[in-house]
């Protein structure tokens, strides 16, 4: 079995670059959508990203692997 499968999946946002940039990267905002989830980073490029909160009861933290760049992408 092939074990280097790749998805993509790309979406039209109807606003700004800016806005869509803020919802990223504001933990107020990233608090509504990722239940309540804490972002710590300090967003510079190259930066990490961790993500803390509580799931089912359980505490969790996740480093993302992956850094910030002007195009980036991220998930947990």
């Amino acid at each position: 079995m092939n074990q280097n499968l790749i998805m993509k999946k790309n979406i039209s946002i109807q606003t700004s670059i800016s806005k869509v940039w803020n919802a990223l990267i504001d933990p107020e905002v990233i608090k509504l959508y990722l239940f309540g989830t804490q972002a710590i980073s300090d967003w510079k490029e190259g930066s990490s990203i961790i993500f803390t909160g509580v799931w089912n009861g359980k505490e969790y933290k996740n480093l993302s692997q992956r850094k910030l760049n002007n195009a980036t992408s991220y998930g947990a």
